[in-house]
């Protein structure tokens, strides 16, 4: 557990260029903030107040992904680039630790930019909380927050093959805004959007924390958080092997990167 923790820091320590109080700030509180403020206004030009209750919440669950996929990626990317992937495949040590330590020190990133994003909804917009179910708000978040790092650990293996990290980021997140349920229902999309969505963090996650701000308990919101998780384990496990296959190319070929 030590060796495990140690790795979580240094990887999340050495491998940011932009790790800086400044930055830091931005990301974590102005960005998610502006998200959330942008498009609860875009509710009240619609004259629609329940849309803008939805996407307040919507968009407070995105910055999750936002703040989690970038920072994992680019983790995994300058490895490769910095030179470290070659040392890390040459090394004796265990590749379970190395992988999902990674992703470890993002997940309190997500929770913290989520709250801090519902609390700007409460504070300055027109969220409404007079039935919410708090329990089942944290809970949904936590699980969100998970299900990203472990969808996060399955990029950052592409991060690795691919030239530029930052189609991956942009993409990924393009297509979560699109089937996740953030913006448009999920029940308003075609039919294999929608199932696509369940394929995907966030949706399931972002179905729970609809409930909860409706009174709905931990119990009766269970089955979506343990989707949500279900999904974040699946991307865990097939990245993991990802990760295991690269290496093993790397071993048989010889050659330490894999840009396309």
């Amino acid at each position: 557990m030590y060796n495990f923790l140690i790795q979580a820091y240094y990887s999340y320590r050495g491998l940011f260029l932009w790790l800086n109080w400044p930055s830091y700030i931005s990301n974590i509180v102005g960005r998610p903030v502006l998200f959330v403020v942008m498009f609860a206004f875009l509710g009240r030009f619609l004259r629609d107040p329940e849309a803008e209750q939805a996407y307040i919440i919507g968009m407070s669950i995105f910055s999750i992904p936002v703040i989690i996929l970038g920072g994992v990626l680019q983790s995994f990317y300058r490895e490769r680039v910095l030179g470290t992937l070659s040392v890390i495949f040459a090394s004796p040590g265990n590749r379970a630790v190395i992988f999902f330590s990674r992703a470890l020190l993002h997940i309190p990133n997500g929770i913290l930019t989520a709250g801090l994003a519902l609390l700007a909804g409460a504070l300055f917009l027109s969220l409404q909380t007079p039935s919410v179910s708090w329990a089942g708000v944290v809970a949904s978040i936590i699980a969100v927050s998970i299900s990203c790092a472990c969808f996060a650990l399955f990029l950052g293996c592409l991060a690795i093959i691919v030239t530029d990290w930052f189609y991956l980021f942009s993409g990924s997140q393009g297509l979560m805004i699109l089937v996740s349920g953030v913006i448009i229902p999920t029940e308003s999309l075609p039919p294999f959007l929608e199932a696509l969505g369940f394929l995907l963090p966030v949706t399931s996650g972002l179905a729970a924390m609809r409930s909860s701000f409706v009174g709905d308990d931990l119990i009766t919101i269970a089955p979506q958080l343990g989707l949500e998780i279900g999904v974040g384990a699946a991307y865990a496990v097939f990245g993991f092997g990802l990760y295991k296959w690269i290496e093993a190319r790397a071993r048989r070929t010889g050659i330490r990167e894999f840009a396309v």
